[in-house]
């Protein structure tokens, strides 16, 4: 038998069940990450003070953010942007960094992930039709300006306030049927009940 015909078959370079171990220890590698920045996100939003110098805003006075200067320019730019919906994003991937370490659903990520803008803008829109606090600071609404934007659009594109007055469930499945809301002028006080 000569050399060249004494051909062994080669195995894969990794077992199977390797790749298996080594795909697992990456997804929870990646839901430790996601907690992480769930935490870095809340912290940042915990501690958000629009007077905060940031990107957006430079003013002479110390950083208030836990997290620095970053911090507070990273919980400006989410408040700005989508407002108090910015704490669904700090929810979402508390969840999913979950679902991934304890390895629940991690093949759905990437099809369930695509859904989050969407929500995040349903969110921002649904705070928008909330009022703000007496002591708000910020020029828009609780939805930011995402928020604030998309709700002037759905309302006959022209800016309108307005207060959500009742909502109605549905008796089985507590879906949304249906919502009133009572227009308001802007220079109008209102007590709330």
């Amino acid at each position: 038998m000569s050399m060249a015909n004494s051909t062994r078959p080669r195995g894969p370079i990794l077992e199977t069940q390797l790749k298996t171990q080594i795909r697992n220890r990456l997804m929870e590698l990646f839901g430790l990450v996601l907690i992480f920045c769930a935490f870095i996100t809340s912290t940042a939003l915990y501690s958000y003070s629009p007077n905060d110098p940031n990107f957006l805003n430079s003013t002479s006075g110390d950083v208030q953010n836990i997290m620095g200067f970053y911090g507070a320019s990273y919980a400006m730019t989410l408040m700005f942007a989508i407002g108090w919906a910015s704490w669904a994003c700090s929810l979402a991937m508390i969840i999913w960094g979950f679902r991934l370490l304890l390895h629940r659903g991690h093949q759905l990520i990437l099809k369930r992930g695509v859904f989050l803008p969407i929500f995040l803008a349903f969110t921002a829109v649904f705070m928008a039709t909330n009022v703000p606090p007496a002591n708000w600071p910020n020029s828009y609404n609780l939805g930011g300006f995402s928020g604030d934007a998309i709700f002037e659009v759905l309302v006959d594109k022209k800016s309108q306030f307005v207060l959500l007055k009742e909502v109605q469930y549905h008796p089985v499945t507590d879906e949304v049927i249906h919502v009133d809301f009572q227009k308001v002028k802007e220079d109008e006080k209102i007590s709330l009940e």
